[in-house]
């Protein structure tokens, strides 16, 4: 069965009063989605709820950087519950961080494994090392926080760690398309902020 075809199984179809059809997972109570116009720069928030009745709303443009900040902090604190130590929370922060100067908004969090406690760095350096992750994770809290952002300086480093976020964001069915998408949106705030 294509994952397509075990989607629409596995989730209901709601048809919203604008004719388009949502599915929504047996607790889901609404689904939210976004719309940018590359031509006009607007940004469409819609809500859609489970009763086929859809709200939406035109960003603000006198709100978008505050939006944007919001969204940014958002982004920063959601790998928090991850950490172990305020040695780790910092790591996983500056991860996020390269992760966003490249350009790559999702930040997904694996779970269920040793993977859940481990920083992208630690990651991708067991994975370009061979060597266990339980020894790149011992290692790592040895080092400070000066040699563990020039460890993600080095090419190859930053270049696993932005590989495993793409592969995740596959994994979780994020198309290329949603992330164009949000490196568009990425490129209009720098302009914005490169400005000031």
């Amino acid at each position: 069965m294509s994952d397509n075809t075990k989607t629409a199984q596995e989730k209901n179809a709601v048809t919203m009063t604008d004719g388009r059809v949502v599915y929504f997972s047996t607790n889901q109570r609404v689904s939210k989605s976004h719309h940018i116009d590359p031509a006009t720069n607007k940004i469409k928030i819609c809500l859609d709820f489970c009763n086929g009745i859809t709200r939406s709303v035109d960003v603000n443009p006198m709100l978008m950087l505050r939006a944007a900040a919001f969204g940014y902090e958002h982004r920063l604190s959601s790998v928090l519950p991850r950490a172990e130590s305020i040695e780790d929370a910092i790591e996983l922060v500056d991860d996020v961080i390269n992760l966003l100067n490249a350009g790559v908004w999702s930040v997904m969090v694996p779970g269920g494994n040793d993977a859940n406690r481990a920083s992208p760095l630690a990651l991708a350096l067991a994975e370009l090392t061979n060597r266990p992750l339980i020894d790149v994770k011992k290692k790592l809290r040895g080092m400070t926080q000066r040699e563990k952002m020039a460890l993600r300086q080095v090419r190859n480093v930053a270049d696993a760690i932005i590989a495993r976020e793409q592969k995740s964001r596959r994994r979780a069915g994020v198309d290329e398309a949603t992330a164009q998408g949000e490196r568009l949106l990425h490129s209009l705030f720098a302009d914005t902020d490169a400005n000031k």
